[in-house]
C-alpha cells in the first residue's frame, strides 16, 4: 500500500541495491542506525533526500517506512570501555610480569652475596 504524508525518504543499500523508505522522523540524518518495516535487520541510512529526489530516482511507489532511530551510542560505549580495559590490564600484567623478574633476583641476592654482586653488575649495565 502506497504511503502518504511525509516530506523526506530515506536511502538504504541492502546488498548492492538502494532502498527508498519513506521518512516521518525529520532527525534521522544519514549514517543513523534504524529499523524499517518488513526487515528484522539493523541497517544504516545512506542517505535522506525529497521525496521529488525520490521519485526521479524510484518510479515506483513508496510501501515501506523508517521505523525508528536505534541509538547504540550507549552500547558502543561499552564495547570501548571494554576494549581499553583489556589493553590496560595486559599492559598492567605485563608491569608486574617484569617486575616479578625483578623482585625474584632481589630475593634471591639478599640469600646469596655472589648472586648479590652479579644484579648489582646488571643494574650498572642496564
Amino acid at each position: 500500500m502506497k504511503l502518504t504524508g511525509f516530506n523526506k525518504v530515506a536511502v538504504i543499500e541492502m546488498g548492492c541495491t538502494d532502498y527508498h523508505f519513506a521518512l516521518y522522523d525529520d532527525d534521522i540524518q544519514a549514517g543513523d542506525d534504524v529499523l524499517v518495516t518488513n526487515n528484522v535487520n539493523l541497517l544504516k541510512v545512506k542517505e535522506v533526500i525529497t521525496r521529488e529526489e525520490a521519485r526521479e530516482r524510484y518510479s515506483k511507489d513508496i510501501t515501506a517506512e523508517v521505523k525508528c532511530k536505534v541509538d547504540l551510542s550507549a552500547y558502543e560505549t561499552r564495547v570501548e570501555n571494554r576494549k581499553k580495559a583489556e589493553k590496560l590490564r595486559k599492559e598492567m600484567d605485563k608491569k608486574i610480569a617484569e617486575m616479578d623478574e625483578m623482585n625474584k633476583y632481589v630475593l634471591y641476592a639478599e640469600k646469596n652475596p655472589e648472586l648479590a654482586k652479579m644484579l648489582e653488575e646488571y643494574r650498572e649495565l642496564v
